[in-house]
């Protein structure tokens, strides 16, 4: 195995774990602006991985109203409505915005997230980072399709 790569890699299990068994946060709390991963919960059972260069950011970035910074409220939204993603002109992230059903529900979405709870770890390294990311997932049990190709 690369060396560099050994490094990196090296940490993911305790970094993962102190993740586990970091303290859960209320969605709207004040987050540290910081790198790292963070994790969503709902009544405690964990829902979603990520990671970010700076933790307070995302997370308030995650309740605005708009489509480029809310991708998880708008990734459920559209799945809540059957919506796949068509990638073509007319359908696209601007257009559901111009939908009033799409933006009830996506608003609504927006309004279950601050009802999470949420864990996090900061991780300087970037490319921990997303070893952290992806080994979460795995050990959560999460659908790896966000880690597709476009």
């Amino acid at each position: 195995m690369n060396s560099v790569f050994a490094k990196h890699a090296s940490n993911v299990v305790e970094l993962f774990h102190r993740l586990d068994d970091a303290i859960a946060h209320g969605f709207l709390d004040k987050f540290p602006p910081e790198p790292g991963v963070y994790l969503f919960l709902e009544d405690g059972t964990p829902e979603r991985i990520g990671r970010t260069n700076n933790l307070s950011q995302r997370l308030k970035n995650h309740l605005r109203q708009d489509h480029g910074s809310a991708a998880y409220a708008f990734k459920r939204a559209r799945q809540k409505l059957g919506l796949k993603p068509t990638y073509r002109k007319g359908s696209g992230r601007k257009d559901l915005q111009k939908d009033p059903a799409f933006v009830e529900v996506f608003r609504a979405e927006i309004e279950r997230l601050k009802t999470l709870s949420v864990k996090y770890v900061v991780v300087e390294d970037i490319a921990e980072q997303y070893l952290l990311e992806i080994y979460s997932a795995i050990e959560y049990g999460f659908a790896l399709d966000e880690f597709g190709n476009h």
